[in-house]
């Protein structure tokens, strides 16, 4: 019960299925331990505080734990705990798999030492014999080529071959990661097995750096689209507070028979707040959120764009209906 509905059990939920777990006395059964972490990270939007409290009262944590801990730390931008949990896999003698340095990759462009901290991940990577999982391998890419070391990441794209097109889409992220955009559409035109990660990863380097125009042309020609492709375009005019380029790529989205999600609608909800377009707020909320249950996320949204629009009420009203909510 857990693993199926982890992401969407609350933080105090979670809280008593430990406590559970504890009077009924099979906290020390691995599967209902790893379920439990996996929650955890899962549920507490960001913070690891609680994941931690977990795992450290694990006598003998397994790898899976492990690297549960790791990914969480590096999902939430905290690379230096990523690491300090390596160091207790290699203390614990557990042998790291392709999934753990993936996770301590991802970590590595967040440190100040990032290019150092890679090469030591890479040296390990040979060393565990795991440089030819395509994963690992386009997790360096990605890695060295945001940390800098263009010739490295050019090497491993080499040895990974024309048709790994997870492998030019890591080194076009790469270099898009270091504002160097005109490198990477570069490497977007000469891959010559585009598919639709490799469109959605150039459109969003565009999109993140405010050139909307190329963005808008490049999705323009993109022989399908899907949600994210759709998402992508409408937070970029968003977070340019370009609304009604917003609405009506939104319009165009609906038309193409996708409907937006929850980050279509903050991002939207995002931008209204920040112009005060109080009746653009309200024709989003009632027209596209008729039978959405409202999440925290949702809800703090609807909050925020009320409460920026001067409409305190109508804030107060979205709050008292949210049945979870954070600081």
């Amino acid at each position: 019960m857990i693993r199926k509905g982890s992401a969407r059990l609350s933080p105090r939920a979670l809280k008593q299925v430990h406590g559970n777990l504890v009077v009924k006395g099979i906290a020390s059964r691995l599967q209902p331990l790893r379920d439990l972490l996996l929650a955890c990270v899962a549920s507490f939007h960001g913070s690891m505080d609680y994941a931690r409290k977990v795992f450290d009262g694990i006598p003998h944590p397994d790898l899976f734990m492990h690297n549960v801990m790791v990914r969480g730390y590096a999902h939430i931008g905290a690379p230096a705990e990523a690491f300090a949990l390596y160091r207790l896999i290699e203390v614990a003698r557990l042998r790291p798999d392709a999934f753990t340095f993936c996770y301590l990759l991802r970590a590595c462009a967040g440190l100040s030492s990032g290019s150092r901290s890679g090469y030591q991940v890479h040296g390990a990577v040979v060393k565990l014999g795991l440089l030819k999982d395509a994963f690992v391998r386009n997790a360096l890419i990605n890695m060295h080529a945001k940390c800098g070391d263009l010739q490295v990441a050019g090497t491993l794209l080499d040895e990974a071959g024309e048709g790994d097109v997870v492998a030019w889409s890591a080194i076009i992220a790469g270099h898009a990661a270091r504002g160097d955009l005109d490198i990477a559409r570069k490497f977007f035109d000469d891959c010559r097995h585009k598919d639709l990660v490799c469109w959605n990863v150039m459109v969003a380097a565009y999109a993140k750096h405010g050139e909307m125009e190329k963005a808008r042309e490049l999705i323009d020609c993109a022989p399908q689209k899907d949600v994210v492709s759709w998402n992508t375009i409408i937070t970029g005019y968003a977070a340019k507070g370009m609304l009604k380029e917003s609405l009506e790529v939104l319009d165009e989205m609906k038309c193409a028979g996708w409907m937006p999600d929850e980050a279509t609608i903050v991002s939207l909800l995002s931008c209204c707040a920040n112009l005060g377009s109080l009746e653009t707020g309200r024709m989003v909320h009632f027209l596209h959120l008729e039978g959405w249950p409202i999440s925290i996320i949702l809800g703090n949204a609807l909050v925020s764009m009320y409460a920026k629009c001067g409409d305190v009420q109508a804030a107060m009203e979205v709050f008292s209906r949210m049945k979870e909510r954070d600081v």
